[in-house]
């Protein structure tokens, strides 16, 4: 790329300006003397003239060069010589149009120049003032007014010649290959950004105009032909008016007749009906032939369908080869690629721990119009989900069950996958598929963003980085709501931000009902009201015109007054139609129970407990609540107050705002594991952390080049225009950052899924650099192909995906447990270990500590099951009679995030421990003798299991499991000797030891 300033020329068409000239050569130098950053020309095209301004061009660059001479051999006319003029100076940076009259000053030229590097590729010398008087006056004026309502063109009124003409602009002009030019329509029409910059229209400096009324007649007659076929359907319209009013002039002639009150002489009635008539229908056909020749006219014309592309240079414009329908093609290749590998996985992954209330909650919601199950988590998703569900027998619990009445999604969601004989896999199939396209769509959106700021390469280098993406591909496979936030988010982004700018009832419709998804696809979706709040607050100090279109009739907002005023309207308009989107995804009904269906006992937590007015209903106290931390009592905040009054005055539906409430209460305060440490509370380093381990290390590469050429960019104006139109992605992307690092809830790195789709957005712009550098797009390639690579290796299990330094899959568990590596989704291998461990003859026991939804019991899985009450409730012996065998260890189940034996092994946990083993060893061997003291046996007995699950992991420490299944499952060999030291060796072998190493 050139290091030279950029170049520009001045093109003026010139004829018989002798008295003119003289001036306008010294106010041109001027202009480019005082402009010294860049490399000017003056290029005046002579278009025959008769007096001496060739020759005085000819002296003028004799003497300076920056002024040349472009002779015609004829007098060809404004437009021609205009077009001569712009051809010739093909490949400059950009063109500046003007008269030689000056009536359009010279010296507003570096305002054009400087709209021009704010980001307009076209700028328009708007006139506030004419000078001319009388009838030319007139004349202009009625043009001006007239010439949109006769032509789909959107010239703007008082707009001529005097304008700028970008690189791109002026070589798309210079493509289209019509002999009549009308050039502020062909300016207009040719689309590009546009700026615009108002001036006072002066005197000529001398002589007399040399635009006769003829010539002007004839350029206004030429711009209105060249944009409008109404003056050929005007005759259509005519005939059938034509022929109309004969038919009725004949009905009434021929009704005067046959009622006596013909007094006209014979043979006059059929004549003027016939006359009438006729013409009427040779009307007609005239008309129907100009709409033929109207479409042969604009075939002739041979127009290009050209398109502007931000970053893009003439080199990549003409290298460019493929077609519109191409990139279509190989955009939606790619897509359908990316949607059957999220998909193809499904029968290798288990039901993870929200796939069964995501599923069960948005069964019910189609079903029965209930929302009491699951309302936390949105309906959006929920409802995709389980669209095809809807096509199947599915048998669904009574609505006498408990767990149905008392809102236990839970335990109501078992019932319906397990219980029932529901086909569990082929739900998860059709209902993964669904949420696929969520997936799907943020890849597109990805590609359109990043295409659109940065060209089609950067499209197609974003687009890469989502195919390939370990966490799109993860969360777009499965039935919960992660991956449809992030497409809807950002959906919203984009919507809004073209309602901002150009406002339509479609813009603000669709603008409308993305934010309605943005909220109903979560409730952490609600990050986009304060996004949305910063990008009206800057496009109110930006004075890039607001278009609105109403009625097919389009007008410009220029004013920073009016700008306000109709970015605020329309920002108002775009929150109460996603208000009417949410309370339409709860059917317009207040209550979230369908009183008709089925009675309605509250929700699984009262309104009380998720407004933090009472204390969480406790069951009775077991032995190891000694281990837990004592929780804080309850207190109100201006959020769960806002809520309450939300909810009192039913401004949004309930079920909505209790999901809201309850979101916000666990968001606060949720156990989650990091690095060999436990919380409740969170880390700040949480989510960076969580980002560095699990983005492969070719994106990494990708994104920090992309925001280092980025920020690296040439010219300040370039950087701005650029940074401006990502106004939405960057805002939003800090402000969900600055959300993430203060957020509470820190149990997966899918809660930052939605911040992937801006920094892929942001890697396209790496694109920048490799046009500069000879390696750039090979080393681009090289990066993708091994993140396809890298990719391709974590398959199936792209949720349990680490690049290698952060230990890759095997190690992942020790830096992030939970739905950043063990969500439930190992039973399917387990189960096909356990059938080639069967077939090797392998008769050793297999303990399995299960963390997830999935059913191991239902699976008929061969196991004995350990410390993993969470995710199973069917009966079993307590304590598990333990000793030496395989050990199937659950990721989350390992590092005991939600065991209170979580960290190491001390004289606390042992005293209990020996306290416990003490009170069952009082009972012996005699069957309790009532309830009660059956309801305690059993508890010592749970907790004894526990501690010694705490007990056993803490003498295993850092030995490394002889296996990693399905992506989330430890597999152990251990002897009898071994178990038998980590449950009864002495407390001082055990409390303060080294872990054991591999």
């Amino acid at each position: 790329m050139s290091d030279l300033p950029p170049r520009i020329a001045i093109v003026t068409p010139v004829f018989n300006e002798a008295a003119v000239l003289p001036e306008l050569f010294s106010r041109l130098a001027n202009v480019f003397d005082g402009q010294p950053r860049y490399r000017w020309r003056a290029v005046l095209v002579d278009d025959g003239s008769r007096d001496a301004s060739r020759n005085l061009i000819r002296e003028q660059a004799a003497r300076d060069p920056r002024f040349e001479l472009v002779e015609l051999s004829r007098n060809f006319g404004f437009q021609s010589a205009l077009s001569a003029g712009l051809a010739h100076v093909d490949g400059d940076d950009a063109a500046v149009t003007m008269d030689a009259d000056l009536q359009d000053p010279p010296e507003l030229i570096p305002q054009l120049v400087e709209a021009w590097q704010g980001g307009a590729e076209v700028v328009r010398a708007i006139r506030r003032s004419r000078a001319e008087r009388g009838v030319r006056r007139l004349g202009f004026d009625l043009f001006h007014r007239f010439y949109g309502r006769l032509t789909d063109s959107p010239v703007e009124r008082d707009s001529g010649t005097f304008g700028l003409l970008g690189r791109e602009a002026l070589a798309a002009f210079n493509r289209l290959p019509e002999r009549h030019r009308f050039f502020p329509g062909l300016r207009a029409w040719i689309g590009f950004d546009v700026g615009d910059v108002f001036y006072d229209r002066q005197e000529r400096a001398a002589g007399q105009s040399q635009q006769s009324f003829r010539r002007l007649a004839r350029y206004a007659l030429d711009g209105v032909l060249s944009f409008s076929y109404l003056p050929l359907r005007l005759l259509t319209y005519a005939g059938l008016c034509i022929s109309g009013l004969g038919f009725a002039i004949g009905v009434f002639f021929v009704a005067k007749r046959l009622l006596g009150l013909e007094t006209a002489s014979t043979g006059f009635t059929t004549l003027v009906t016939l006359v009438t008539f006729l013409g009427g229908v040779q009307l007609i056909g005239i008309g129907v032939l100009g709409e033929y020749l109207a479409r042969v006219y604009d075939e002739l014309k041979q127009r290009p369908p050209l398109h502007r592309e931000a970053g893009r240079s003439d080199a990549e414009l003409r290298s460019e080869s493929m077609t519109a329908r191409r990139i279509g093609i190989f955009v939606a290749l790619g897509l359908a690629a990316f949607w059957v590998m999220a998909v193809s996985v499904s029968p290798r992954l288990g039901v993870t721990a929200d796939e069964v209330v995501h599923l069960t909650g948005g069964y019910s919601y189609w079903k029965f119009n209930d929302y009491r199950l699951h309302p936390e988590n949105g309906t959006l998703a929920m409802r995709v989900a389980t669209l095809p569900l809807l096509g199947m027998e599915l048998a669904f619990p009574s609505f006498d069950d408990p767990d149905w009445l008392q809102s236990r999604a839970h335990m109501a969601g078992r019932t319906f996958f397990f219980d029932l004989g529901n086909p569990v896999d082929r739900m998860l199939q059709f209902s993964r598929a669904m949420i696929a396209l969520f997936g799907v769509a943020t890849a597109w959106l990805i590609w359109a963003w990043s295409r659109r700021l940065f060209g089609p390469t950067a499209g197609w280098l974003s687009l890469g980085l989502a195919m390939f993406c370990p966490a799109l591909l993860a969360h777009s496979g499965l039935a919960t709501s992660d991956i449809a936030l992030t497409a809807c988010v950002l959906f919203a982004l984009s919507a809004t931000w073209r309602a901002l700018h150009r406002v339509t009832v479609i813009n603000i419709a669709l603008a409308a009902l993305a934010c309605g998804a943005a909220f109903l696809a979560k409730m952490s979706g609600v990050l986009i009201v304060p996004v949305i709040a910063g990008i009206l607050a800057i496009r109110w100090m930006r004075k890039t015109p607001l278009i609105t279109r109403w009625r097919g009739q389009s007008r410009w907002w220029r004013s920073r007054g009016q700008i306000v005023v109709g970015a605020t309207a329309t920002t108002f308009a775009i929150a109460v139609g996603s208000l009417v989107v949410l309370w339409a995804a709860y059917g317009f009904r207040y209550s979230a129970f369908n009183d008709e269906k089925s009675r309605n006992e509250g929700f699984s937590l009262s309104w009380d407990v998720v407004l933090e007015q009472s204390s969480m209903p406790t069951l009775d106290p077991e032995p190891l609540d000694v281990l837990l931390e004592r929780l804080p009592p309850p207190r109100p905040t201006s959020m769960t107050r806002l809520i309450g009054t939300l909810r009192d005055l039913r401004v949004l539906p309930e079920a909505y705002l209790w999901g809201f409430a309850h979101t916000y209460k666990f968001s606060r305060e949720r156990a989650a594991f990091l690095d060999g440490e436990y919380s409740r509370t969170g880390w700040r380093s949480f989510f960076p952390k969580a980002f560095w381990y699990k983005t492969p290390l070719p994106t990494l590469a990708l994104i920090a080049a992309g925001i280092a050429a980025l920020c690296a960019a040439r010219g300040r104006s370039t950087r701005r225009r650029i940074q401006y139109r990502m106004t939405p992605l960057l805002l939003f992307l800090v402000l969900y950052a600055i959300m993430a690092i203060n957020m509470n809830l820190n149990i997966g790195h899918r809660h930052i899924l939605p911040i992937y789709p801006v920094l892929y957005i942001l890697a396209g712009a790496a694109v920048l650099w490799a046009k500069r550098l000879r390696w750039g797009k090979l080393a681009g390639g090289a990066l993708l192909g091994l993140l396809a690579i890298d990719s391709a290796a974590a398959r199936p299990f792209y949720l349990s995906y680490f690049h290698p330094l952060a230990g890759g899959i095997d190690r992942g568990y020790e830096h992030l447990v939970d739905s950043s590596f063990d969500w439930g989704q190992g039973l399917p291998d387990f189960a096909d270990w356990l059938r080639e461990k069967a077939a090797r003859g392998d008769q050793a026991s297999v303990f399995l500590s299960y963390f997830g939804a999935d059913s191991p019991r239902a699976r008929g899985l061969d196991a004995i099951r350990l410390a993993d009450d969470l995710s199973d409730h069917g009966p079993r012996a307590y304590p598990a009679q333990l000793r030496g065998g395989w050990y199937a260890i659950g990721a989350t189940q390992y590092q005991r995030v939600y065991l209170p034996v979580r960290g190491p092994w001390t004289q606390r946990h042992e005293e209990l421990y020996a306290d416990l083993r003490a009170q069952l060893r009082a009972f012996g061997t005699r069957p309790p003798e009532n309830e009660t003291e059956h309801a305690r046996l059993v508890t010592i007995a749970r907790a004894i299991e526990i501690l010694q699950f705490g007990r056993l992991m803490h003498t295993l420490g850092d030995r490394r499991p002889e296996e990693l299944i399905g992506g989330s499952i430890l597999l152990f060999r251990l002897s009898d000797e071994e178990v038998g030291r980590a449950l009864y060796a002495p407390a001082h072998e055990i409390i303060g030891q080294s872990p054991t190493q591999p």
